[in-house]
């Protein structure tokens, strides 16, 4: 038998025992037999420390006091070696009582070493929650039931949601009707319901392991932008975490319109330089070379004016042409012509004249 027993009369005199009782108690099989009285025991007790320190008459008037009472009692003792001891007392129709010592240091033990454990984990949940609730991102984690096992503040401020509404335990449909109810998410965020679509179909196949989601742009009908980076856990949950780039996408935004009217600028500078270079074309059609020069190098402006001036109008013709060029062969009369005119042309060019082609 793993207890002790010992039995005392309604004159607190010993009846029975077993030698349990004497092992758990280290009491010596010598010292005490039946008959005796409870405050021999009690006294022996005291005398070897048992009941700690203090005057050993009043701890065993005390005792023997209480034992007087014969009603029920639970305790536990903790001998001086250590061994913890559960003391369960009752009274007898006959008067007198029953006591059993049951020998419980190891579940003390392990009740110790649970406690320290789970304070371990108060201690470590204590500092995750720390670590979640000062990070600037929004943070939510979900079970593989799709229940919300935790999120942080800025989770909740980004979607809305009161403390009571994104409770551990809600399910990701529920958060989700609150979004579609309230509007939260407007028409605008094309690729949001896609990205749920596609994450519902991932958490029902069984056989998917770590999985990582391309982050998702989401809109909101206010005007922010939320970038959401979804992972699957290993026990099959799933964990978000979620950064508003609002300012981001504004910065993108007047960044493009500039680009826009950069390459708007570029096309109107290249049409006008087109248009300037027909010009050009044109102009060196019916302008001296010096005067088409310093138009174009700007050593002159071009203006729309009256002046008057003296225009001396050159005529120069090849005497006898005609019969020239009956004795002449084409090429001979081709290289003729040719001389001649660059030899004009030098001379009309030197004096600033303008040539009619």
């Amino acid at each position: 038998m793993d207890q002790g027993i010992s039995m005392f009369d309604a004159d607190l005199n010993a009846v029975a025992f077993n030698s349990k009782f004497f092992s758990l108690l280290d009491l010596p099989d010598d010292r005490f037999s039946i008959g005796d009285s409870i405050e021999k025991w009690l006294r022996f007790n005291a005398e070897r420390g048992e009941y700690g320190p203090g005057d050993i008459e009043e701890q065993v008037s005390e005792r023997v006091e209480l034992a007087r009472q014969f009603v029920p009692h639970q305790f536990e003792r903790v001998r001086p070696d250590g061994l913890v001891l559960e003391v369960i007392g009752n009274p007898v129709e006959s008067g007198g009582f029953v006591t059993t010592y049951t020998d419980i240091t190891e579940r003390k033990r392990s009740e110790e070493a649970l406690r320290k454990v789970q304070e371990q984990a108060e201690e470590a949940e204590a500092r995750l929650m720390d670590a979640v609730e000062n990070i600037s991102e929004g943070f939510v984690l979900y079970d593989a039931d799709d229940r919300l096992v935790l999120c942080n503040k800025t989770f909740r401020d980004f979607w809305g949601y009161s403390d009571t509404e994104a409770a551990p335990g809600v399910h990701w449909q529920e958060l989700d009707r609150l979004d579609v109810e309230r509007g939260k998410v407007g028409s605008r965020s094309e690729t949001y319901e896609p990205r749920r679509v596609e994450w519902r179909q991932q958490r029902q196949r069984p056989d998917v392991g770590r999985l990582s989601f391309i982050g998702v742009e989401v809109q909101f009908t206010d005007g922010r932008w939320l970038l959401t980076r979804d992972r699957k856990t290993a026990a099959g949950g799933n964990v978000s975490i979620q950064t508003d780039i609002t300012e981001r996408k504004h910065a993108e935004a007047a960044l493009l319109k500039a680009k826009r009217r950069a390459e708007e600028a570029s096309t109107q500078v290249a049409e006008k330089n087109q248009m300037l270079e027909s010009l050009s074309n044109q102009l060196s059609k019916y302008l001296s070379p010096q005067v088409y020069a310093s138009i174009f190098s700007g050593e002159q402006s071009v203006e729309i004016a009256s002046e008057r001036k003296k225009l001396t109008v050159f005529f120069s013709d090849i005497a006898d042409f005609a019969g020239t060029t009956e004795s002449l062969e084409s090429e001979e009369l081709t290289n003729l012509l040719n001389h001649y005119l660059t030899e004009m042309s030098k001379i009309a060019l030197d004096y600033g004249a303008t040539i009619d082609k």
